[in-house]
């Protein structure tokens, strides 16, 4: 068999999805369902079911569970929602471009994570209540987020391959 007759045969062979791909597939399931039965509670004006002793309508009806007058659990729908057509995305196309679409979900996961943790200190020294939902919501993105550190290291993803204006050069920004 010659080297172009391997190379095409190479090309049309799936790739194999690894556990933590599935996984970071139902955690972005998992994270569309709380957001959605939020965004839910919020549009139907009906108070959503938390444990016993957590204050959740007290924090989803605050001065700080809108944005722009957009509901924050529609902004977090609208990122879960992207995070599982990468997610998808990511098992269904060949291995040349999993790496791009493995950084992109890192990334969206990065910011939840972030935006999350924003929110919980909002909850812990602002309002004084915690939401039982926002909890939970905050731990499936600091899930997915360190699956998708495992994703990219598992994939040997180097940010060297990509394109000159999409690399940070730290040089420029750090000195030693």
């Amino acid at each position: 068999m010659t080297t172009r007759t391997r190379d095409a045969v190479n090309e049309t062979k799936p790739v194999r999805s690894t556990p933590i791909q599935v996984a970071l597939l139902v955690l972005s399931l998992v994270g569309t369902g709380i957001s959605g039965y939020l965004v839910y509670a919020h549009y139907f004006k009906i108070d959503p079911v938390c444990l016993p002793g957590a204050p959740c309508e007290v924090v989803l009806t605050s001065r700080y569970a809108d944005m722009w007058g957009v509901p924050l659990s529609l902004l977090g729908l609208l990122m879960y929602l992207g995070l599982l057509v990468l997610c998808i995305w990511q098992l269904l196309i060949r291995s040349e471009q999993r790496g791009l679409i493995a950084s992109g979900v890192y990334t969206l996961a990065l910011s939840g994570t972030f935006f999350s943790l924003y929110l919980l200190y909002l909850e812990a020294y602002v309002i004084h209540g915690y939401c039982t939902w926002c909890l939970a919501s905050g731990l499936v993105i600091l899930s997915m987020l360190i699956l998708s550190l495992v994703n990219l290291s598992q994939m040997g993803f180097s940010f060297r391959g990509l394109p000159h204006y999409l690399r940070v050069q730290t040089k420029r920004y750090v000195r030693w």
